[in-house]
């Protein structure tokens, strides 16, 4: 047999995909790559997976949409100072007045999250050279900025996400020691 340099191509070795009953999401995560092969704009790709330990997915969480009172970033990233300082005046943000802009949208996120847990998001998926990746905003014009969404190695490998696919979906903020909000679902 001719090695063509190929490793672990149908050999011993090889990594197979567990079936999961994934079947939504692996559907949305072919049609985009299907898409980006055509030059097309792959459509949002909603994941579910709460970390790198635990990684279940259940296929109702998919079509979930916001409920109650949430945010959504990339709307809050859209408004004007104005409206902003309105907002952090309702939810009582202590010297919302001299904070910037960035400062001031991560505070109202803050409140939120501490009074209704729930935040969400959508942007561009920027992958590192780590593995991990990040989505970026339209608002900063796709660079890194504080507002940016941290998406886990898992995440990228289950559901074969590359740069440049529009994500959406549920946000944590941040737990002790990270800095940036986290995709959840």
């Amino acid at each position: 047999m001719k090695n063509t340099g190929h490793k672990n191509r149908g050999t011993k070795g090889s990594r197979k995909k567990k079936s999961t009953g994934l079947a939504a999401t692996e559907a949305a995560a072919i049609r985009n790559k299907y898409l980006r092969a055509y030059g097309e704009t792959p459509s949002p790709v909603e994941t579910s997976i709460p970390g790198d330990k635990d990684e279940t997915l259940e296929e109702s969480t998919l079509t979930e949409k916001p409920k109650g009172d949430s945010v959504n970033m990339s709307q809050l990233q859209a408004l004007e100072m104005p409206e902003l300082n309105k907002m952090a005046k309702k939810l009582e943000i202590p010297n919302y007045g001299s904070l910037q802009k960035n400062e001031l949208i991560f505070q109202i996120l803050q409140r939120n999250a501490e009074k209704t847990g729930m935040l969400y998001t959508e942007g561009v998926l920027e992958i590192l050279p780590e593995g991990f990746g990040f989505l970026r905003s339209e608002s900063f014009n796709y660079l890194p900025c504080p507002e940016d969404v941290y998406v886990s190695p898992s995440q990228i490998r289950r559901f074969d996400l590359q740069t440049g696919d529009i994500i959406s979906g549920e946000i944590r903020r941040p737990k002790d020691r990270e800095r940036f909000f986290a995709l959840v679902k």
